[in-house]
């Protein structure tokens, strides 16, 4: 981490170097840009990632796929794309896992809110040509 707060610092003072050459834009001095550059570093290495995990998650099932959007990064699953999707319950909570084609066969589990109608979601993934590997409501009655 300590690397990444210089190559962030470096990059403010390259800046700041080549800002140096337009006469008519007033720069602060070296010492200050300097602060500055090692200030904002270490706020964007270590104080960002903590303030970008508050954003909330959020899963949208649309006609063609999924879109998944967590800690400021998002995807997008399309339903051609995915081999199955099973529903289980993790540490006491409704998880959708689904995997994907493809030779690494790459898992992505989603946690579903209690007050999602799984067995809605179940038909509209059947109608898409996707089969539940189990029934949600069959997670009640087997105590996954």
């Amino acid at each position: 981490m300590p690397g990444c707060c210089l190559l962030i610092s470096a990059a403010v003072m390259v800046n700041w170097s080549v800002s140096r050459l337009n006469p008519n834009h007033p720069l602060p001095d070296f010492p200050a840009a300097l602060a500055i550059a090692i200030g904002g570093g270490i706020v964007m290495v270590y104080g960002l990632p903590p303030l970008i995990a508050l954003i909330p998650s959020s899963v949208e099932v649309r006609e063609n796929g999924i879109s998944c959007l967590r800690h400021g990064s998002g995807s997008f699953v399309r339903f051609k794309d995915v081999e199955s999707v099973e529903w289980t319950r993790k540490h006491g909570f409704t998880v959708l896992r689904i995997v994907r084609k493809g030779s690494s066969r790459r898992e992505v589990p989603l946690g579903v809110a209690p007050e999602v109608d799984t067995a809605s979601v179940s038909a509209f993934f059947e109608s898409k040509g996707l089969n539940s590997a189990r029934r949600p409501e069959s997670l009640l009655s087997t105590g996954i």
